[in-house]
């Protein structure tokens, strides 16, 4: 809060949230947003433009697809606009959903792809990864992911190592196929499988399961995460010292999205209530120097 309240107003941008597609929103990712510098907005994409003060879009977890058509200006021909002027885009995929055609189609577009086959009943089903030799459950499913290297896994492995030294926790993570301008971002161990329904149909390791891209044009960059886990968020993984979820999206918003003043190492608290959004910064920074004096 006290970062909040000094920095430039002009410096804070918004972050919208889309709505409409049973979106899955945890309240301590947006106490995260917030404590990153960000406002947060609602936004549905049925009805409205991207606005042009986003500081990104975050398409959480959603149970059904995009709209995708002809002859009127659908959710994927918005995003594609919000994109091709610069937008960022983090985008978390539940790989037990239904694939979401058009707007997993759309992310493929930018070299990003949920990795699928065929299971034993003909359906096809995402490569869920398990590693069941390092794995954290005895399942194997939640696992610790570790950085890449190269490109902005490192920048971001470099400011996470200064700030925690637990690992990133994930629970249920799809692998994914990378292409063009991707790179991956976590990566699981080397004695990681893939499985179909619980049966393993690949155990070369190492797979990429979070990815980063752009998307140039003219002179602006786009920047693009996707995460097919719903876990990196959740409030145990943000909460505890113990991992390092938070630290590691702190160095992702500020590498890839441009946050600043982001409080590293503090302690995060989920907010019980909202109040603190109906007051004035000027009201704000009265009671921070009211609490600071006292």
């Amino acid at each position: 809060m006290i970062c909040w309240v000094l920095a430039d107003e002009e410096d804070r941008k918004t972050v919208y949230v889309t709505a409409n597609h049973s979106e899955e929103n945890d309240a301590n990712f947006a106490t995260l947003l917030a404590a990153s510098g960000y406002y947060i907005s609602s936004i549905n994409l049925q009805d409205e433009d991207v606005p042009s003060d986003a500081a990104m879009v975050v398409i959480s977890n959603p149970k059904n697809d995009f709209e995708r058509g002809s002859g009127i200006t659908t959710e994927i021909e918005r995003l594609r606009e919000y994109v091709e002027r610069g937008g960022n885009l983090y985008v978390s995929l539940d790989p037990y959903v239904k694939r979401l055609n058009n707007l997993e189609d759309f992310i493929a577009e930018y070299g990003i792809e949920l990795s699928s086959g065929t299971a034993a009943n003909g359906a096809t089903e995402r490569h869920v990864v398990r590693d069941s030799s390092l794995g954290v459950t005895l399942d194997g499913y939640t696992l610790f992911a570790n950085l890449a290297t190269g490109g902005i896994a490192s920048q971001i492995s470099e400011t996470v190592a200064k700030y925690s030294s637990g690992g990133i926790i994930l629970r249920e993570a799809a692998a994914l196929n990378l292409s063009g301008n991707a790179a991956p971002v976590l990566v699981s161990s080397q004695n990681s499988e893939l499985t179909i329904g619980g049966q393993s149909v690949d155990s070369n390791g190492k797979y990429a399961i979070a990815a980063h891209s752009t998307y140039s044009a003219d002179g602006k960059t786009a920047n693009i995460f996707v995460i097919p886990s719903v876990y990196l968020a959740a409030s145990d993984a943000l909460t505890s010292n113990e991992y390092s979820n938070r630290e590691f999206l702190y160095a992702l918003f500020e590498k890839a999205f441009g946050a600043k003043n982001l409080p590293y190492g503090a302690n995060s608290v989920t907010y019980v209530s909202d109040d603190l959004k109906n007051l004035t910064i000027g009201t704000a920074k009265l009671y921070t120097a009211l609490l600071l004096a006292i």
